[in-house]
């Protein structure tokens, strides 16, 4: 899960920032970065599937009337109605790639690890540059639990000899 999301320097002073502000107050920014947030862990595609106006009011922590904080995030362009009434963030994978991302990349580390700890079926899942040292990493982790005692007093008497 996602726990935090990004916020460009210039988003204070962009004119849909502006606009928002002025039409629905300094709250309206507020909830902005909120339904951000939620998104962020929720629906971090930046659709709102399933979500009406009173839901994305909720999640955005949006006290006044639901209807005025999603009209005036439409109207600015921070949010999107696509077909059958779905609302998304507008542009959120270009403004949230790592967000969006976030699954992908967890997937590819814990097939990572596994490949590196042991579980060599998921070196398949890595991409073809990672298989030859996935192999390579088992041969290490299980010589080292034999080798590595005899390393340590090797090292060791090396360290006493140069005294």
């Amino acid at each position: 899960m996602n726990t935090d999301i990004r916020i460009a320097c210039t988003w204070p002073t962009h004119p849909k920032t502006k606009k928002l502000i002025r039409r629905i107050g300094a709250d309206g920014a507020f909830s902005l970065l909120a339904l951000w947030a939620f998104a962020a862990q929720y629906h971090p595609k930046g659709t709102l599937k399933r979500m009406d106006a009173e839901d994305i009011a909720l999640a955005a922590s949006w006290d006044n009337e639901p209807k005025d904080f999603v009209s005036a995030l439409l109207d600015v362009g921070f949010l999107d109605e696509g077909e059958a009434g779905v609302y998304s963030l507008h542009d959120w994978a270009d403004h949230q790639p790592y967000v969006v991302h976030a699954e992908a990349r967890s997937q590819r580390s814990r097939a990572a690890a596994n490949a590196r700890w042991g579980k060599a079926e998921d070196a398949d899942r890595m991409p073809s540059a990672c298989r030859p040292h996935a192999a390579s990493m088992l041969t290490v982790c299980r010589m080292s639990k034999t080798a590595m005692p005899l390393l340590l007093l090797l090292l060791l008497f090396l360290f006493q000899k140069k005294r």
